[in-house]
């Protein structure tokens, strides 16, 4: 059941610390939950495109999926200013 105030897409920086607002798919990655998270990342062909992925807080990245085959993937060391990526997080 969502929350009745819905969901925001919050910026977030290097270091980011949890509030318990996160929206989590309920998997678990490298020991803890992972959160669902949105990066900006440069893609040759495509230019700067915004995809959604996982955040994984131990690792300050989120992985993104950057094609159609399964070994296609990439990560954002998340950066405020340079590398911006925001996570869910329930209103």
């Amino acid at each position: 059941m969502a929350p009745s105030g819905g969901y925001t897409w919050k910026r977030i920086g290097r270091g980011y610390n949890l509030t318990g607002k996160e929206i989590t798919g309920g998997a678990r990655d490298s020991g803890e939950y992972s959160y669902h998270c949105m990066a900006e990342k440069f893609i040759n062909g495509y230019g700067k495109i915004k995809v959604v992925g996982k955040y994984i807080p131990n690792q300050d990245r989120c992985y993104l999926t950057t094609g159609e085959r399964e070994g296609d993937r990439t990560h954002i060391d998340i950066d405020y200013w340079r590398s911006p990526a925001w996570i869910l997080v329930a209103n």
